[in-house]
Parts: C-alpha cells; sequence; structure tokens
C-alpha cells in the first residue's frame, strides 16, 4: 500500500528477530526493538523522505534508522538498502 501510494518502483523488507530493550523489563511495559532490513528502488531523492516521513503514520511505533547506503543508477535512479529498528511499547504480564 505504502510503494503504491508513495508510486516506487520496488520495496523490500526483511524482519529479523525482536528483542526487549535492556532495563525495560522490570515495568509492567517493556520496549520491543524489532530489526528491520529494507531495500528501496526510487525515482527520486525526495521519495526516500517521503517514504520514512509515512512509515511511522501507517505502522505507529517509532523507527531508528541505524544504517542507509543509498546508491544512483540508471533505471531506477537511485536504490536505498537501509537496517532501521522499529520501536513499540507493549505491557508485560502483571
Amino acid at each position: 500500500a505504502l510503494q503504491k501510494e508513495l508510486q516506487l518502483p520496488a520495496l523490500s523488507y526483511e524482519f529479523q528477530p525482536a528483542v526487549s530493550l535492556p532495563g525495560s523489563l522490570q515495568a509492567p511495559t517493556a520496549f520491543i526493538s524489532q530489526p528491520i532490513k529494507i531495500h528501496l528502488d526510487l525515482i527520486h531523492e525526495a521519495d526516500f523522505l517521503r517514504f520514512f516521513e509515512k512509515l511511522p503514520q501507517r505502522t505507529g511505533g517509532m523507527f531508528l534508522i541505524r544504517h542507509c547506503q543509498l546508491a544512483r543508477g540508471l533505471n531506477p535512479a537511485l536504490t536505498a538498502d537501509c537496517e532501521i529498528d522499529w520501536l513499540t511499547l507493549t505491557r508485560t504480564k502483571p
């Protein structure tokens, strides 16, 4: 849906195992970090910024961009390979 909305030529992602963040297990809630690898084919540099602006609006939670590598090409004009953490808050057992 986000790929179609932003008219991205390609979007793929791979979820890594989720982990509880240190120090968050003592409370009735815990922060969970879900690492994700993302690949984007982009038409313009602005598409990269729009993607990371829209992502939290669509999914909830916060995103921490760990690393992105942008490369110029011919078709597509630009590619991005990123590693991000999706941070969410969850209720732990009482």
